[in-house]
């Protein structure tokens, strides 16, 4: 009887390690949801409290805008604001005396008409000024840039220092 021969194995030792698997493919990633971050006030960048790359929570801040024009311009609406409060004040006691003359027949319905426009145009005053102190306000809070959503914040194109235009990225 004639012997086969025995056949050539290779022997490997196994070992218990972790293997990374890397796969390329010819694709591009894109974020589910992404935002542009726009200034809505013109100002000089003072501070940006990020780095490219970090994580941020909605309502982080990320930037701020120089904010003492827009803190000069709340105290000129507050200022305007109590003007036309004191106006008020004037006007309304003017009215009232000479709607009172007017029912005395003590004042011709022109003159009773001039003071009841100024008294009418006080109250709008009134109104306009407080609006002017409302948009102040608004404009002072765009002055910090917030993070709109959770999320990483890619590549930046504004430095501190940089003078930013209201409605640019």
């Amino acid at each position: 009887v004639k012997e086969i021969p025995a056949t050539a194995v290779k022997v490997f030792k196994v070992t218990d390690k972790s293997v990374t698997i890397t796969k390329r493919y010819p694709a591009t990633i894109k974020a589910l949801k992404s935002v542009n971050i726009i200034a809505r006030v013109s100002g000089n960048l003072e501070e940006r409290y990020f780095e490219e790359g970090s994580f941020v929570k909605k309502g982080q801040d990320l930037y701020k805008i120089e904010q003492r024009t827009y803190q000069a311009n709340i105290d000129s609406a507050k200022a305007s604001l109590n003007a036309a409060k004191a106006s008020l004040v004037k006007t309304t006691s003017d009215w009232n005396r000479y709607k009172n003359l007017y029912e005395k027949k003590a004042i011709t319905a022109s003159q009773k008409d001039e003071y009841y426009y100024n008294y009418q145009n006080a109250i709008a005053n009134v109104e306009n000024a407080q609006a002017a102190l409302t948009n102040a306000k608004i404009q002072y809070e765009y002055t910090q840039i917030k993070a709109p959503m959770d999320g990483i914040v890619s590549y930046t194109q504004l430095n501190v220092g940089n003078f930013v235009n209201a409605n640019t990225t």
